[in-house]
């Protein structure tokens, strides 16, 4: 069976592969977008999910950074990478705020600065069906601002990972 689906074509259901990652442009930038299977034999309805998250990528994102803020104001996870961001950049951290608004903290602008760079695709991981990857900076540092998701879009947690 044939299935269609954004960013990555046409896939023979009968003869999937493991592993599918496609490139694509958001809100100006490359984002990557994969898809990881540990079986060949998924059901249609989770393509169906995957297919609805994929066609709507900017409100998935803007859930995410509503998330992401609310982790941050209650002092979780994404603040503990913020003040990490803060000290291991030090000098650095000009560059990333060069237009930045004087009635904001400098944590504020780093969390500004955290943009979207992966979303990968889980469809047999129940709690995790959907991971997306923030980063302020692929040069600058590994660390990462994970946000969790199952395949509904059901929030399911943020951690910070290398």
């Amino acid at each position: 069976m044939k299935y269609q689906l954004p960013f990555f074509g046409e896939l023979d259901l009968s003869k999937l592969e493991e592993y599918y990652e496609t490139d694509i442009e958001f809100e100006g930038r490359t984002i990557q977008i994969d898809l990881t299977f540990e079986n060949t034999d998924i059901g249609i309805e989770k393509f169906d999910l995957i297919k609805i998250q994929l066609t709507d990528i900017e409100s998935l994102n803007f859930e995410n950074r509503k998330e992401i803020s609310k982790d941050f104001q209650e002092g979780g996870n994404v603040e503990f990478y913020v003040k990490e961001i803060l000290e291991q950049l030090d000098d650095d951290i000009e560059e990333i705020l060069v237009e930045a608004d004087s009635s904001k903290s400098k944590k504020e602008h780093v969390l500004d600065a955290v943009k979207l760079k992966r979303i990968g695709f889980y469809p047999e991981v129940e709690n995790a069906g959907i991971v997306s990857d923030y980063t302020i900076s692929e040069e600058l540092t590994d660390d990462l601002v994970v946000v969790f998701r199952k395949l509904d879009r059901t929030f399911d947690g943020i951690s910070i990972e290398s």
